[in-house]
């Protein structure tokens, strides 16, 4: 009896163990929404072409093409430059650089429009359609936050420092004064204790937007104060003026901080109105409304104003402007302020125009001679064209965004065969080089600067070279 006990034990935990494994339930391969539905859009249209060529993949050094890994979602996520729905464009450079040309309208502070068709360059192609569901669910989800598991962004907590007393000063704005506009009263009754937080209605007090590491900050476009003092007040009224257009709505100072699902555009604050219902936005929106839009002054000139019409216009139709490129965010010396959904302040249009200026060399005829159009130009490498004996191209992570002649190299003959309506042509047919060229011809009408007589050369002792831009 013994010997048959433990003949039939291994036989009964046999079948114990069979019968546990038939009563068990197989757990499912854990995946992300990122791999289950973003990942499958992206390994067919940009990580591998339909040759199985890799694109957008690192190598085993970490290189990719055009600096982004979209095989995983920790490659995507270190370009969340792309992510950004910044500036005039409407959508994010990760979804914009993959669809076709586009219409966009840009307005000036003066509420001059330009409708302007996008020429964004991208190696790939126009790979999605804006109507296709892959498009659409790319959106949606970094629309959502672009989470891993598609859970919505996370919750803005920005901690607000001290602001600032410090009042700047400007020669065209007396600070020792109050404005005589009816508006500036609703300005410092209802607005400028919204802006700098000191407002006595506990829910304004959250905004904070003279926070000195926000707006209470010099390098920041738009600088505010704390508004404590007249001339605090005062400086306050005016660097906020200028960010308002031609209707409320328009206006950067109410859209940078609304939802974007309300009309909003990006903000590097956050989102600090939900609606438009909401006491700040409605507080905003009547000053906005008695005060008018901006004007631009005698000192800005007739330059300021083509600049504004058609240089700027063209700069957006070249994607100039998004975040990834000349944005403000950048670390380069040409930063360009984006406005908010096509329309654009006059303190915005300023600072382009300011910018844009320092990269032309005004005191010679030749266009080429300016680092804006000459980074835009064929390179001798790369150039295929008739008169690529005088390339004049140099090094752009961007390409050579000006070459818009088909067989022939960009060039002030080129342009003068075109005879184009400069004041009031079509810019989609107007050549972007052609632009800046007569811009180039009307500042230096305005400027009238002699012609360059010599160069001096400039030698110190190697010693005194203390930094590496010495």
């Amino acid at each position: 009896m013994k010997g048959l006990l433990h003949l039939r034990l291994p036989a009964l935990a046999a079948c114990i163990a069979a019968l546990a494994a038939a009563c068990s339930t197989k757990e499912p391969t854990k995946s992300t929404y990122f791999e289950r539905t973003i990942s499958p859009i992206l390994t067919t249209s940009c990580v591998r072409t339909n040759t199985g060529a890799g694109c957008h993949v690192a190598d085993a050094r970490g290189n990719a093409l055009g600096n982004l890994d979209a095989a995983s979602y920790e490659g995507v996520l270190k370009r969340k430059d792309l992510l950004l729905d910044y500036g005039p464009y409407g959508q994010p450079g990760f979804l914009l650089k993959n669809v076709a040309p586009s219409q966009i309208e840009v307005q000036g502070y003066d509420g001059v429009k330009s409708v302007i068709t996008t020429d964004i360059k991208h190696a790939g192609g126009s790979i999605l359609d804006p109507t296709g569901t892959a498009y659409q669910t790319l959106r949606r989800w970094i629309q959502n936050g672009t989470t891993e598991n598609n859970t919505g962004p996370a919750p803005t907590n920005i901690e607000r420092l001290p602001c600032s007393t410090f009042v700047p000063g400007r020669a065209d704005f007396d600070l020792g004064t109050d404005p005589a506009r009816p508006d500036f009263a609703t300005f410092r009754d209802r607005v400028n204790g919204l802006l700098s937080g000191t407002a006595d209605d506990d829910g304004l007090k959250k905004l904070a937007c003279a926070a000195s590491n926000c707006h209470g900050n010099l390098s920041n476009s738009l600088y505010l104060t704390c508004g404590s003092t007249p001339e605090q007040l005062r400086w306050n009224y005016l660097a906020a003026q200028e960010y308002l257009a031609q209707t409320p709505e328009q206006s950067e100072l109410l859209r940078r901080p609304l939802a974007p699902a309300q009309g909003g555009a990006y903000h590097e604050g956050g989102i600090m109105f939900s609606s438009p219902a909401d006491e700040g936005y409605r507080r905003l929106e009547e000053w906005a409304r008695q005060h008018g839009p901006a004007t631009a002054t005698d000192d800005d000139g007739p330059g300021f104003a083509f600049f504004a019409h058609k240089v700027q216009p063209v700069l957006v139709k070249k994607g100039c402007m998004m975040m990834q490129c000349h944005s403000a965010s950048m670390f380069h010396d040409y930063r360009l302020r984006g406005g908010s959904a096509g329309s654009f302040s006059l303190s915005a249009t300023r600072q382009n125009y300011e910018l844009s200026l320092a990269q032309m060399s005004i005191e010679s005829e030749d266009p080429n001679a300016s680092r804006l159009v000459r980074k835009n130009l064929y390179r001798p490498e790369v150039c295929g064209v008739a008169g690529c004996d005088k390339p004049a191209g140099i090094a752009h992570r961007g390409g050579p965004l000006f070459e818009d002649f088909g067989a022939e190299r960009a060039s002030p003959e080129a342009c003068a065969a075109g005879n184009h309506d400069y004041d009031n042509g079509d810019l989609d047919k107007i050549p972007a080089y052609c632009v800046i060229l007569e811009w180039l011809k009307r500042e230096r009408d305005l400027h009238k600067l002699a012609p360059l007589s010599g160069i001096v050369y400039v030698k110190r002792p190697i010693g005194s070279l203390t930094r590496a831009q010495d």
